[in-house]
């Protein structure tokens, strides 16, 4: 699995490349910034396995160039969770957008507990 992805350099003097880390934090920026809605920071229990990593916000980057996220968040009670869950959606692929410029995403949103 790829830690970086490569992103169009139109200078030619080198290969530009974000980390998955780099995604994860701007994508809970993004999703944080929407009113009703936050990353679900839960501790989740841990795993047997030495190197699963889990969290509220999961990367895959494809062979076919998509980077595949998928959030799990928590909303407030009393929102329309379709609305919400399109706004964070729209929030995230644009603030990929605008930090890499071509990488295309996809979003995927889990909610996974209502506050009071």
């Amino acid at each position: 699995m790829a830690d970086y992805i490569r992103i169009n350099n139109y200078s030619n003097k080198g290969k530009m490349g974000i980390s998955r880390k780099a995604l994860c934090t701007i994508t809970e920026h993004a999703v944080n910034s929407i009113p009703g809605a936050s990353v679900n920071n839960a501790k989740k229990k841990k795993s047997k396995s030495t190197f699963s990593v889990t969290g509220p916000v999961k990367i895959a980057m494809r062979k076919t160039g998509v980077t595949e996220i998928s959030i799990d968040v928590v909303i407030a009670h009393g929102v329309k969770v379709m609305d919400i869950c399109q706004s964070i959606q729209e929030e995230v692929t644009k603030a990929i957008q605008m930090t890499c410029e071509t990488v295309p995403v996809q979003v995927s949103v889990n909610v996974t507990d209502v506050e009071n």
